[in-house]
């Protein structure tokens, strides 16, 4: 009987230690699985994010009986065109329709993404130039003059403020501070978007229109890439290729999908292999920042490149320099070739005439 229970015991006590790692691994999956739950509950809210910064929301709209999509794209279109005055074409709103339930429910519109759409870019800044080109006038400034002069009157304001626009001086100093104003915005536009009409190529990579450059080929978009990158593409074998991207046969291939997307399908369907030209395009037009002003690009290597002792360096000199900061994975390349030293000496040799002989035999 003894050697029963002793034998029962031996075994419940086996079991429970066999429970009590089961209970150990069990908690450690249970961790796991609520880290990967937290992970994918924050992709999920990074994408709702993502989804909703082209996405707009209008309460209150009038809806009609049996009311269709296409009417609602209608009111949408002529709420923003007519009331608020945004001039949107039909291509930059995706879609629009009601949610919801109940009388007047409101309407969800989605704005089309434009990533690539480098001429709306450039009409945009056009526009805002034009727009305060207008601003520098006599009438202009008298309304502003005015406008001013209303918001001096309150109480809130110092006597000081008020005395100073009631001295003599006062209209031609505002005046000229006016005009000096606009004139700065106006140089600082002009320097820091003129190299965006270069950019025109970068239409090439916009695939949601490659549809519509099937029937009409985008000439102007493919000047502007042989104007700043002739050396790098044969242009009569790139024509070709990109007329075999767009064309609609091959809409599920290349048609629709992100550049990235694009270049990857490339890649894992050889296809890079076939359209060299344009696999190298598409690389290219990836590489660009386009949503940067190319003044900007530079400045995260300046401090290390402008230091106090090189302060007084040209600008030749310092673009030159700031480029081989950049690009210094590429230069680290041409460093590990034998005949790299003796190849910069002899290119900066023959650059021009010098004094000193720095080539020998």
């Amino acid at each position: 009987m003894m050697e029963e229970n002793k034998q029962n015991f031996n075994e419940l006590n086996s079991t429970i230690y066999r429970l009590k790692d089961e209970i150990v691994n069990n908690t450690e999956s249970i961790k796991k699985l609520q880290q990967e739950n937290d992970q994918l509950q924050n992709k999920i809210k990074h994408c709702e994010f993502q989804l909703r910064k082209k996405n707009l929301i209008i309460f209150g709209m009038d809806e009609e009986r049996r009311e269709n999509g296409l009417e609602t794209y209608n009111l949408v279109t002529h709420l923003c065109n007519e009331i608020f005055g945004l001039n949107l074409n039909n291509d930059q709103i995706e879609e629009a329709f009601r949610i919801g339930r109940g009388k007047n429910r409101p309407i969800l519109m989605k704005f089309t993404k434009k990533t690539n759409d480098i001429r709306k870019c450039i009409n945009a800044i056009s526009d805002c130039v034009l727009y305060i080109r207008n601003l520098r006038s006599d009438q202009q400034y008298s309304v502003f003059m005015e406008a001013a002069g209303t918001a001096t009157r309150s109480d809130s304001l110092t006597s000081l403020r008020r005395n100073e626009l009631m001295e003599e001086c006062a209209p031609y100093k505002y005046k000229q501070l006016y005009f000096e104003i606009l004139d700065n915005i106006l140089t600082q536009l002009e320097s820091r978007f003129q190299n965006y009409e270069k950019l025109k190529f970068l239409e090439l990579g916009d695939t949601t229109r490659f549809s519509i450059y099937s029937q009409h080929f985008p000439t102007e978009a493919l000047d502007s890439l042989f104007q700043n990158y002739e050396t790098y593409f044969d242009s009569v074998k790139l024509r070709v290729e990109l007329q075999t991207v767009f064309s609609p046969l091959h809409k599920e291939t290349f048609h629709g999908k992100s550049l990235s997307e694009l270049i990857k399908k490339m890649i894992e369907s050889e296809t890079s292999e076939i359209l060299p030209n344009a696999f190298k395009l598409f690389c290219l037009i990836a590489t660009i920042p386009s949503t940067s002003a190319s003044v900007e690009r530079s400045f995260s290597c300046l401090n290390g490149v402008k230091t106090f002792l090189r302060n007084s360096m040209i600008q030749e000199r310092l673009s030159a320099l700031a480029c081989i900061s950049i690009e210094k994975g590429i230069l680290h390349k041409f460093q590990s070739r034998p005949t790299w030293n003796d190849d910069l000496i002899d290119g900066f040799a023959k650059k021009k005439d010098r004094r000193v002989n720095l080539l020998f035999k």
